[in-house]
């Protein structure tokens, strides 16, 4: 139920050159830039210039700030705390390509969007570097400072812009401002580590809603989580990175499915029943190649033919959009009855991505060497089991409730908008579990005595290893 963890990555000791020669690059071109309107006018995004032949409007939009010294500020703060941070976790040449493909593909898709409006800044490919942070970021140990303050950085940007699309300028400060009072809260109720566990689903939230406003922040972000998955595909094979790509897909690509075919003609029910059956077939792909069909699998097969078989007698396409409210409460019961089980799910599912034991070939991402230290704490430690029994009653109460809410929007809502609200309502179902699992187990004592166990086992392993 936490954020998956990464494997520690290979450090990058020493001062971050280039996060230092694109913060001094940026800072002089665009003090010229503020000093020669000229200069200015011709660095910025404009569609029709670009198209008539001035290229380099592709790139120097992200080194101009046309918004004056305030954007300008707020930029280089986030190319050097986040900028730093990212260089360090995934070195020089996974920093410049989120950096640059995130800014230069967000000047194209928002003038595609808009094509008459002009404009530039660096955010776009700020919000790329954020992406990377939040999916390379370490939450299995308190950060360093730099770190914990890029996160700072990355939450009331996402928060900050976010609400400057949805209400405007007045609530855009509001919410930033209440961002930092929250993150400042939360520190002490979770400590440096907890904020690095909830930034990225704030993130992703952000993202998803920042591009369906048709805002390229949103777009930057988007890019950036896709960098920093493949870095790390690319490095790691921690256990929880394939179910993470996996549980995104099958979250997307019905959305996607159902607006794509809709913009082709297609009827609301041919739609809804196509962009449901990607869930489907992946669970049958999985299926045949592990030789199993787990108990998440069941329940989406088993309510998509419900759904199915209900819209085809009925012919109320409606009714295929309560799929997503019946496996909501499917999984509500699930983790309801586990409490009372020998493990409850909570504990079950978190275990897998946190704990060796269960992955022993893969990258060692809790520092222990212990295959029983989980096991060990159950069994001793009666605040531990009882941590995860609640955490498992959390868990079925928030989807109950998210239940509810999208029975609602399928009864009400007209029924075009139902499908990207439902894939908003998971991100924030989700992101609202992650701070209160974390909050609980936080002040439950559970993931201090994770850490003891841990550390108990350092401190043990020299002696061991000399007999």
């Amino acid at each position: 139920m936490t954020s998956p963890v990464t494997p520690e990555a290979p450090r990058q000791p020493g001062f971050p050159v280039l996060t230092a020669i694109v913060a001094g690059v940026t800072l002089l071109i665009s003090l010229v830039a503020q000093l020669s309107p000229g200069l200015m006018d011709l660095l910025v995004r404009d569609r029709p210039q670009l198209l008539a032949g001035q290229w380099w409007r592709a790139v120097s939009p992200i080194l101009v700030q046309p918004d004056g010294w305030g954007q300008l500020a707020f930029n280089l703060v986030g190319i050097v705390l986040v900028g730093t941070a990212v260089q360090r976790r995934v070195g020089a040449m996974s920093w410049l390509s989120a950096y640059l493909v995130g800014g230069v593909a967000s000047v194209a898709i928002y003038s595609a969007w808009h094509p008459t409006d002009t404009g530039g800044g660096s955010s776009a490919a700020v919000a790329a570097l954020i992406g990377v942070l939040v999916l390379t970021s370490r939450t299995d140990a308190p950060p360093q400072r730099p770190v914990e303050f890029a996160h700072w950085y990355a939450i009331f940007f996402s928060v900050y812009l976010t609400a400057l699309d949805l209400g405007g300028v007045t609530a855009s400060v509001i919410a930033g401002n209440l961002s930092i009072v929250a993150v400042a809260v939360g520190r002490r109720a979770l400590g440096a580590d907890g904020i690095v566990r909830i930034g990225g689903p704030v993130v992703v939230v952000a993202a998803v809603v920042m591009t369906m406003m048709r805002d390229d922040h949103g777009t930057g972000l988007l890019i950036g989580l896709a960098v920093g998955l493949l870095v790390l595909l690319r490095r790691y094979r921690p256990p929880a990175v394939a179910p993470s790509v996996a549980v995104l897909a099958d979250l997307l690509a019905p959305i996607a499915m159902y607006y794509l075919l809709r913009h082709w003609g297609s009827d609301t029910g041919t739609a809804l029943l196509a962009g449901a059956v990607i869930p489907a077939v992946s669970v049958l792909v999985r299926a045949v190649r592990h030789r199993r069909i787990d108990a998440l699998g069941s329940s989406v097969l088993v309510v998509l033919v419900v759904s199915a078989a209900a819209e085809e007698f009925s012919g109320d396409p409606r009714i295929l959009l309560f799929k997503d409210a019946l496996l909501t409460a499917a999984w509500g019961c699930w983790f309801l009855v586990s409490v009372r089980a020998r493990r409850p799910l909570s504990y079950r599912l978190t275990r897998p991505l946190l704990d060796r034991s269960v992955h022993p070939s893969a990258t060692d991402v809790t520092g222990s060497g212990d295959p029983g230290r989980w096991e060990a704490l159950w069994e001793n430690e009666p605040g531990f089991r009882r941590a995860w029994r609640v955490t498992s009653l959390i868990w079925a109460g928030a989807l109950f409730f998210d239940a509810m809410i999208r029975m609602l929007m399928a009864v009400m809502l007209p029924i075009d908008r139902v499908p990207a609200l439902s894939g908003i309502l998971w991100i924030v179902t989700l992101v609202a579990l992650q701070v209160v699992t974390n909050i609980h187990l936080t002040r439950s004592g559970t993931w201090t005595l994770l850490r003891q166990q841990r550390h108990r086992e350092g401190a043990a392993a020299p002696s061991d290893a000399g007999s």
